[in-house]
């Protein structure tokens, strides 16, 4: 039996008024009189084990019903495709989960475009052996020496097709524009590769996309 969603749940924020208890400073405030916290919930799946709450422990009034919530993670987890939002946190996450021992980070991207491309740094090479010698060279079918950038290329797709494997589990549980579903989809790219944060380290999406966007329009041009 499928798991794939039919319909996307509807997402809500949690924004706060100026009258609220602790209400951040004015300054923090939108232009709509708000301010908005980032954190998007849906409302938790109906079923025996969806978790039900006590009127009293529940915002009035509560669009879900008394059935409660589940966190979908900040606003920035989410891009925005042709078709509709891609939950960006729930693939990097799956990438760094099943694909620890040979990706060591992603990052999605894609906004505005017909699918999401993700975005993997390969591992740190290990320390090349003292004696040269015995360092491994790619060979071709014929036994020949490949040439460093033919050799670079192979081994590339060889990892964008083994972490498209690994993700078919999760790729069954997602919408199919949201899905990491073919190779071309994966650009692998050096360690550390990927641009960041200075204070925190985290992953800069916008700045990202930015950066590499000639290699992300190459895989719209070649296979759409």
């Amino acid at each position: 039996m499928s798991t794939t969603p039919t319909t996307r749940p509807e997402l809500f924020e949690i924004v706060v008024a100026p009258s609220a208890p602790d209400a951040p400073p004015a300054s923090l405030f939108s232009a709509d009189g708000l301010w908005h916290t980032q954190d998007l919930f849906v409302v938790a799946p109906h079923g025996d084990d969806a978790p039900q709450y006590p009127h009293s422990e529940r915002a009035r009034p509560d669009p879900s019903g008394g059935r409660g919530w589940v966190y979908k993670g900040r606003a920035g987890d989410w891009i925005k495709t042709v078709t509709g939002f891609v939950d960006t946190r729930a693939i990097e996450d799956a990438v760094r989960r099943e694909c620890a021992d040979i990706v060591g980070d992603a990052l999605v991207v894609g906004s505005g475009r017909i699918h999401p491309v993700l975005l993997v740094e390969t591992l740190a090479a290990p320390t090349q052996p003292p004696d040269e010698s015995l360092a491994l060279r790619p060979h071709a079918p014929d036994g020949h020496t490949m040439n460093t950038s033919h050799a670079k290329h192979v081994k590339e797709a060889k990892l964008a097709t083994e972490i498209v494997r690994r993700l078919e589990p999760l790729c069954g549980t997602l919408f199919p524009y949201e899905r990491i579903a073919r190779p071309h989809q994966v650009l692998v790219l050096p360690p550390g590769a990927l641009l960041r944060n200075r204070e925190k380290g985290n992953l800069r999406r916008d700045a990202c996309e930015e950066a590499f966007r000639e290699q992300i329009d190459a895989v719209f041009v070649s296979r759409g």
